[in-house]
């Protein structure tokens, strides 16, 4: 585990778990602190079965963790601000993003997700049942078929161009979508908005969006 600190936010990075790793992320405001946890997943295929125990063994040793070595004074509460969970396929590129907080989540706001430091173990049970309890995923077959069917019809749509690098970034939940992350060295800098909208209509029938050279996802307003 190894610890960073940014101006008023802590990071907790790179916990080993059996079946994932976590990194939590921290920062203050008032008596309140907001929390986003970042979940690594290596086996997709038991999630499902595991995702209560996951979430509240991340909570309760954050909170600790918190409560022992970095609580200020004033803060009294924490609440949990963003949730994801990836499965980064043992650093190949390509990602799977199995979903964000409303996606597991009943009720993704509210002081539902609002935990007392001091007394955190009722808190966290409730976020606990709240939580998604059948969560209907794809294989990992299923998800790996996909990626590698995308990863073609991309690198065939892109031949004409001088593309460095692909990877897809492929979403589970609420719904299966697709970005494709390019990189693309163009002649002018210009070609990124004016050959990303050609791009991005070329995929629009496959479902897949083109993010080029880090920059916006293309087509997630309609074109």
């Amino acid at each position: 585990m190894k610890l960073l600190d940014l101006i008023e936010s802590k990071y907790i990075a790179d916990v080993e778990k059996e079946g994932y790793t976590y990194s939590t992320h921290f920062y203050g405001y008032n008596d309140i602190l907001l929390l986003d946890i970042d979940i690594t997943i290596r086996d997709l295929d038991t999630l499902t079965s595991k995702f209560g125990d996951i979430l509240k063994t991340v909570l309760t040793e954050t909170l600790t963790q918190i409560k022992s070595e970095h609580l200020q004074s004033g803060q009294e509460f924490v609440s949990l601000n963003h949730l994801i969970i990836k499965d980064e396929l043992r650093g190949g590129g390509s990602t799977i993003v199995i979903g964000k907080t409303g996606d597991f989540l009943k009720n993704p706001s509210g002081r539902s997700q609002v935990i007392d430091i001091e007394d955190s173990t009722n808190d966290i049970d409730t976020i606990v049942n709240s939580s998604i309890k059948n969560i209907d995923l794809p294989s990992k077959e299923e998800c790996m078929t996909k990626l590698k069917r995308d990863h073609k019809i991309v690198k065939g749509l892109t031949r004409m161009y001088d593309v460095k690098d692909i990877n897809i970034e492929l979403t589970l939940l609420p719904k299966i979508s697709s970005v494709a992350q390019l990189e693309i060295e163009f002649e002018f800098e210009t070609d990124d908005e004016t050959k990303g909208t050609l791009i991005a209509l070329s995929m629009k029938p496959y479902k897949i969006r083109p993010q080029i050279n880090s920059g916006p996802i293309l087509g997630t307003k309609p074109l």
